[in-house]
C-alpha cells in the first residue's frame, strides 16, 4: 500500500493543556492514538518529523519525540530509518471493514463486540462437568438451613425489605462482613466502607469505571484472571501485564515498563490461575510503590477462605488501611454462585462516589437475599460451612495430587497449591493445552487450559483442574478418563511437535 501523508488541517485539532496533571507527551500520545484506533490516522500513514509537529504544535521536540516513542511501544507506530514515523501497516484488518457489501435487505445478524471476545468461558446452565474451576461442592451446601432463614425473613419482612434499598447494601449484612473480614482476613474497616454488590465481578467493574478514564494504564499480573481483562476492554485501559516470580506479582518489572499505572490488579491470597501467594515483603513493596506513584491498588482477595497449609497471610488492605487499597471478595464460591452476592471495602473517601455509580448500573441487590446471608453469618452457620469445606476440599486436592505423583509427574508439576479450589499443572513437556482442552470436552470433562491465561509472548502450558465441586468418587472416575486422555494425546505423533 501506497504511504501517505496527513491532510495538515488533521494536525491543528489536537487538544493539550498545559495545566494538566498529565505530562504533555502523554496528552498528545492520547490524542494520536484516538485518531489512529478511530481510522481518521489511516495504516501507513506518515506522521510528521518530530521537529515539524513540534513547530505546529508549539512543543518541544523532545515532548513530541516522546508521545511517538509511546506509541511505537504499544505497536501503533514503526519507525522506519531515515524516513520517520508510519502508523503501522499491521492494523489494516483492525480498521478496514469488509470490502464485501450485503446485498439483501435483512438485517445482518448482530456479533458480540470484540471487547467482550476472549474472556474466560463459563460453563453451561446445563451441566457441571469435572474440573471445572470455582464451582464450589453444591450438593454440600446446608440448603434446609438456608430455607428455614428464608422463609422467616419474608414472614416478618416489612413493606421496607420489599421497596428499593440502599445502593450500598443492607446495613447488618455490611456490619457482618466488616466483622468477618476483620476476624479473619485482617482487613481493617467501618461497616460504611463496605458495599454489598452482584459478586465481585461487579465490584471489579465499579471500581473500573469511577477510577480510569481511556488509556489510563493498569498493572494485571501475568498470568491474569479473564475476567478482569474484559472488564479493562470495556473501560479502554492500557493493559500492562506484569509478570510473576516465586513472591507475586514482581513490582520492580512493572516499574521497568511503566512506572505510573493508574491501578494495580492483584489476587494475592491465591493468585488466578498459578496459586502463587504474595509474600509479606512483596506486599509491602507494592503498597509503599502505590503511595509514591499514587496509584490505586485492586485486591481481589480470591479463594482466601480455603487455605490448607499453615495460616493465611492478613490482606494487603490490612496493612495500610487508609492507604489506596480497595478490597473486593464474594459469597459466591464459599457458598453457591447464584447466591450473586460480593462486596467492597473502600477508603472512605470513595464510598460517596462509588454508591451513586452502584445506584446507576443496577440500584441493589435484593434485600431479602442479603437479610437471609446477614443471618448466616451472624448465627455462626457461615463459619461453620467454611470449616466443613476446608476438610473435604483439602481431601480432593490431595487426591489429585496423588494421582499427578503416580501418573503424570513425567508431564506435568503442580503449581503452589496451599489452598484454593484448583490446582494448576505446568507442562514439563512440549505441549499444545489449548488443543487438548478441546480434546478433552470429548472424554466429558472441561478443563480450562493455562496459555490463554496469558499476555505476550512468553507463555507457559499446562491445565488448570478444579475440584471443589466434585465428590472424591467423581473426582477419581475423572482422574482416570483424563490420565487415558493425555496417555492417549502424548502417544499420537503429532505431540512431538507442539510447542511449549
Amino acid at each position: 500500500m501506497k504511504n501517505k501523508r496527513l491532510p495538515i488541517a488533521e494536525l491543528h485539532d489536537f487538544d493539550l493543556d498545559s495545566g494538566l496533571d498529565k505530562p504533555l507527551y502523554l496528552q498528545l500520545a492520547d490524542a494520536i492514538r484516538t485518531r489512529i484506533l478511530s481510522g481518521r490516522f489511516p495504516a501507513h500513514c506518515h506522521l510528521p518529523p518530530t521537529r515539524t509537529m513540534a513547530g505546529m504544535l508549539a512543543l518541544g521536540r523532545n515532548t513530541v519525540n516522546n508521545a511517538y516513542e509511546v506509541l511505537r511501544s504499544e505497536g501503533l507506530l514503526e519507525a522506519r530509518q531515515g524516513s520517520g514515523f508510519y502508523v503501522s501497516a499491521n492494523l489494516d484488518p483492525i480498521l478496514v471493514p469488509s470490502g464485501k457489501r450485503a446485498t439483501s435487505t435483512e438485517p445482518t445478524p448482530m456479533k458480540a463486540s470484540p471487547k467482550v471476545l476472549d474472556i474466560d468461558q463459563r460453563p453451561t446452565p446445563r451441566e457441571i462437568k469435572p474440573f471445572t474451576p470455582g464451582i464450589p461442592d453444591l450438593d454440600a451446601f446446608p440448603l434446609d438451613l438456608w430455607a428455614r432463614l428464608s422463609a422467616k425473613q419474608w414472614r416478618q419482612a416489612s413493606r421496607a425489605m420489599l421497596t428499593y434499598a440502599s445502593p450500598t447494601g443492607y446495613q447488618p449484612l455490611r456490619e457482618a462482613i466488616a466483622a468477618y473480614l476483620k476476624a479473619c482476613r485482617g482487613v481493617v474497616c467501618d461497616p460504611d466502607q463496605v458495599l454489598v454488590v452482584s459478586g465481585s465481578q461487579q465490584g471489579l467493574d465499579l471500581t473500573c469505571r469511577l477510577l480510569l478514564a481511556p488509556y489510563d494504564a493498569v498493572w494485571v499480573e501475568n498470568p491474569c484472571y479473564q475476567g478482569f481483562l474484559g472488564t479493562l476492554r470495556q473501560c479502554q485501559a492500557h493493559v500492562i501485564p506484569v509478570e510473576l516470580d516465586g513472591e507475586g506479582l514482581d513490582v520492580r518489572a512493572g516499574q521497568r515498563i511503566h512506572g505510573n499505572p493508574k491501578l494495580v490488579f492483584v489476587t494475592p491470597a491465591h493468585q488466578y490461575p498459578t496459586g502463587t501467594e504474595m509474600t509479606m515483603p512483596r506486599r509491602l513493596e507494592l503498597l509503599n510503590f502505590a503511595q509514591k506513584s499514587g496509584s490505586w491498588i485492586l485486591e481481589d482477595d480470591y479463594d482466601s477462605e480455603f487455605r490448607y497449609d499453615g495460616p493465611p497471610l492478613a490482606a494487603i488492605q490490612g496493612l495500610a488501611p487508609e492507604s489506596r487499597v480497595i478490597y473486593t471478595g464474594t459469597f459466591s464460591k464459599v457458598l453457591f454462585p447464584a447466591l450473586r452476592i460480593g462486596y467492597l471495602v473502600v477508603p472512605k473517601r470513595l464510598v460517596g462516589a462509588l454508591s451513586e455509580l452502584r445506584y446507576l448500573v443496577d440500584n441493589s441487590s435484593p434485600t431479602i437475599n442479603q437479610a437471609v446471608l446477614a443471618d448466616f453469618i451472624d448465627q455462626g452457620h457461615f463459619a461453620s460451612h467454611l470449616r466443613r469445606m476446608r476438610q473435604r476440599y483439602r481431601a480432593r486436592r490431595d487426591q489429585v495430587c496423588e494421582w499427578l505423583r503416580h501418573n503424570q509427574a513425567h508431564h506435568f508439576e503442580t503449581g503452589p497449591h496451599s489452598g484454593g479450589m484448583h490446582v494448576t499443572l505446568f507442562a514439563k513437556v512440549p505441549f499444545d493445552d489449548t488443543a487438548f482442552a478441546e480434546t478433552a470436552v470429548h472424554c466429558n470433562l472441561e478443563i480450562r487450559p493455562l496459555s490463554p491465561y496469558y499476555r505476550g509472548k512468553r507463555k507457559s502450558s499446562g491445565l488448570v483442574l478444579g475440584f471443589a465441586g466434585f465428590d472424591e468418587t467423581r473426582i477419581k472416575q475423572a482422574l482416570g478418563r483424563l490420565d487415558q486422555c493425555l496417555n492417549h494425546y502424548f502417544a499420537t505423533p503429532q505431540a512431538s511437535y507442539m510447542v511449549r
